[in-house]
């Protein structure tokens, strides 16, 4: 029996109030983990979920580059977001190991999420009201 692939067919795109939130999947940045940290963790910290203290430049921090392998396997730090009038809104934060053995099968290749991060939506809400189109819409919910 062989293993079930899934894939992402495409990602979700709202117009809200006429404009149009882009979801994007980009290599995380310095960037990213300092607006994260002003803008996210805080309200991350507040809550009892398992990431509420989480440093994102000591988990990530070493592989920005995407460079650092063990064997075959690479370490990728991913941020996922939202571009919204030339502004770009972090919504998740990934760190991913790729070329990884897949456990059943020892010949194929897998990805594995190591750590991944949501903002909360009422956070999300509050920076950019117009991304709450994209929150609340079932078909982000079922990215989660």
């Amino acid at each position: 029996m062989s293993a079930r692939r899934a894939t992402i067919a495409r990602l979700p795109q709202r117009v809200h109030q006429g404009v149009l939130n882009v979801v994007v999947i980009r290599p995380m940045t310095m960037n990213d983990i300092s607006w994260w940290a002003q803008h996210i963790q805080p309200a991350i910290t507040l809550t009892d979920r398992p990431d509420h203290d989480w440093n994102w430049l000591r988990i990530a921090g070493p592989y920005l580059s995407g460079t650092i392998k063990l064997g075959r396997q690479r370490f990728s730090a991913i941020t996922l977001g939202v571009q919204h009038d030339q502004v770009f809104v972090t919504c998740g934060m990934l760190l991913i190991i790729t070329y990884a053995s897949h456990l059943p099968e020892q010949r194929q290749r897998s990805v594995y999420v190591w750590y991944f991060a949501d903002a909360p939506r009422d956070r999300l809400e509050q920076l950019i009201p117009a991304i709450s189109a994209i929150a609340a819409s079932r078909e982000f919910d079922a990215m989660r």
